[in-house]
């Protein structure tokens, strides 16, 4: 991950408390460190007769203008540090050191005015810190020139060379970018990085796919404001997007095939087509393709897939306006005895809806099922259209709908008072159907909740705790435990991507061990959780398992693989983690992806695969 320094310059213009806030601005982005410049103004003006030099006198009333003495910077420094900030600084004379004789930085940096100094590079490179050499302003002669130079003073574990063109601002035409990979040979085996002084971050975006290790950018509290420095500096803004690419470029860059995410696939069942036929067909004929025509959403064979089995008998009559899959073609084994024995003794459960329910069971004759409902599904929930006697001897469990209505996604905590009115009845609503159930089948029945957020500055613990305070408070006046579901990094809302930041950071999962909160564990987003993550699987369910009320199960690759058919992912790879899993005494509910289409047929396999590796 290429890491980004922020450089303060002289854009805090001597102001202590500006400092302070431009460091803040570098947490909050997510930089790796801050960096100061330092000149001791009186070693600066050493040379007493005035310079009639072109932009001497204005750098010279910018520096005395923007000072920061000393003092200023150890406490800035220290309050950078407490921010868990790398902090770095620039000396542009040797005689300067003297002045922090007893304070060390994370890192120092030989500003491009100074690269070629090699009394003041030998001296810094003594400290044994993280050193950077700026070589803005040197030709590729003149640093070939000088490599011998470099290589006798500077170790190769802590030194990082930085490409950098000394305008400011630099026009992007002009930046060279292409130097970078000559550095890289010019100085193998050294940490390489580039120093920006453009307007924008695009050149630094640019720069990533390098491959370079940092990237050094100037900010600012407004772009717009008057200085030397300001037009070629970050604000916030741009701060946030230029770490959030520096952060996810590996992620960005990761795939050289082109898979299809979860988000796409859902995007292509809805607005690709599926065959549906014209009028009745009956048992033993055939169709032809005048008895068809394509509609939205694609559940079952389309134009390329229907052709294949236009020479085929059907199995069965089909209705008018019925959809063709290929289980009118072909004939799939029964669900057998000893499968749904397996899933019953093993509590599996499978996803229905209050349309699918029905058919679902007919087929499998499970005892365990999960309602997973729409929005439409609770406000228009059929209680007298419930077959009691259907579920003698069955546990249901809720899954609540992701969102509220067909603009907003459920959040109990929005600061949006209709989202959060909206939210609270859904979820109300909710908890009357699985009271219904309960009461129904004398079996407790849980309530899986998704309490997503993509704030990325919210207090985490804070809305843990009162996620937790909910759902005892639930659990206290209506009888029905609430688990809130494990969610993947990124969740796909209204045919896009969101950055989820709550229930996805395996980090988290030891404060809400701490607080006792139980969850829903979703594998399928557990492992895209640990790969977004870089953490291990087997670790995880290890020290947290006994927070895990509750399995999804389904595989999963990468970070926006999901629901994926079992030993298509990742989710093998730890298979001992998976046979406990399965062999817990607690629900796990099968989640592939359209596992409910063509009578059930992804169910049948994934069950069938369990089945043998669990044997």
């Amino acid at each position: 991950m290429t890491k980004i320094i922020c450089e303060l310059g002289i854009n805090h213009d001597g102001s202590f408390k500006k400092s302070q806030q431009l460091i803040d601005y570098a947490h909050e982005a997510g930089a790796w460190g801050v960096k100061f410049q330092y000149r001791n103004l009186k070693n600066y003006f050493l040379f007493k007769k005035k310079s009639n030099e072109i932009g001497k006198e204005i750098i010279d009333k910018q520096l005395k203008k923007n000072y920061l003495n000393p003092s200023s910077i150890k406490k800035l420094s220290n309050y950078a540090k407490k921010k868990k900030l790398k902090v770095g600084i620039s000396f542009f004379n040797i005689k300067d050191l003297d002045d922090f004789k007893n304070y060390f930085f994370d890192f120092y940096k030989i500003p491009s005015a100074s690269s070629f100094d090699f009394e003041l590079i030998k001296k810094i490179s003594n400290l044994n810190k993280k050193i950077f050499i700026s070589l803005g302003g040197k030709s590729h002669k003149d640093i070939i020139k000088n490599r011998v130079n470099f290589l006798k003073i500077l170790k190769k574990s802590n030194t990082t060379f930085l490409h950098c063109v000394s305008n400011y601002p630099l026009l992007p035409v002009n930046s060279n970018l292409s130097y970078i990979t000559n550095l890289k040979k010019t100085f193998n085996s050294f940490s390489i990085g580039y120093s920006s002084h453009e307007t924008d971050i695009y050149n630094c975006i640019i720069a990533l796919s390098k491959g370079i290790d940092f990237i050094e950018r100037h900010i600012t509290v407004n772009k717009k404001s008057k200085g030397l420095d300001h037009t070629s500096s970050s604000d916030l803004d741009e701060l946030k997007k230029l770490c959030y690419y520096s952060d996810n470029y590996r992620k960005i860059n990761l795939n050289y095939k082109k898979f299809i995410n979860q988000g796409e696939r859902i995007n292509m069942q809805n607005l690709s087509q599926s065959a549906y036929v014209k009028k009745n067909i009956y048992k033993n004929s055939k169709i032809s393709i005048k008895d068809l025509y394509f509609s939205a959403p694609n559940i079952g064979l389309d134009k390329n897939n229907v052709s294949k089995y236009l020479n085929f008998k059907v199995l069965n009559d089909i209705k008018k306006n019925d959809l063709i899959s290929f289980n009118h073609f072909i004939q799939e084994k029964k669900f057998s005895d000893n499968f749904i024995f397996f899933c019953n003794k093993n509590k599996i459960s499978l996803p229905v809806r209050p349309y699918d329910f029905d058919l679902i069971n007919k087929i499998f004759k499970l005892n365990f099922y999960e309602f997973h409902l729409s929005y439409k599904d609770v406000n228009n929930f059929n209680y007298s259209g419930i077959k009691k006697n259907v579920f003698e001897n069955k546990t249901i469990t809720v899954h609540a709908p992701d969102y509220c209505d067909e603009n907003d996604v459920i959040d109990i905590f929005s600061k949006n008072i209709k989202i959060k009115k909206k939210s609270k009845e859904i979820i109300n609503k909710c908890i009357k159907i699985c009271q219904f159930f309960q009461k129904l089948t004398g079996k407790r029945t849980l309530l899986i909740i998704s309490f997503s957020s993509d704030n990325l500055n919210i207090n985490k613990k804070l809305i843990y705790d009162q996620i937790n305070a909910f759902v005892k408070n639930k659990f206290l006046k209506k009888k029905i435990l609430i688990l809130p579901q494990w969610l993947p990094p990124f969740a796909w809302y209204f045919g896009g991507a969101v950055v989820m930041n709550l229930f996805t950071d395996p980090k988290d999962l030891e404060y809400i061990k701490k607080i006792r909160l139980k969850i829903c564990m979703d594998i399928s987003h557990l492992i895209m959780s640990k790969n977004y993550f870089s953490k291990n699987l087997k670790d995880i369910y290890l020290k947290y398992n006994n927070i895990f009320e509750h399995y999804h199960i389904a595989d999963a690759s990468g970070f926006d693989g999901e629901g994926l058919s079992i030993g298509s992912g990742d989710l093998l790879k730890d298979i001992n983690v998976f046979k406990k899993i399965i062999l817990l005494n607690k629900i796990k509910v099968l989640e592939t992806w359209q596992g409910h289409l063509n009578k059930g047929s992804l169910f049948k396999k994934d069950i069938r695969k369990i089945f043998k590796l669990t044997k």
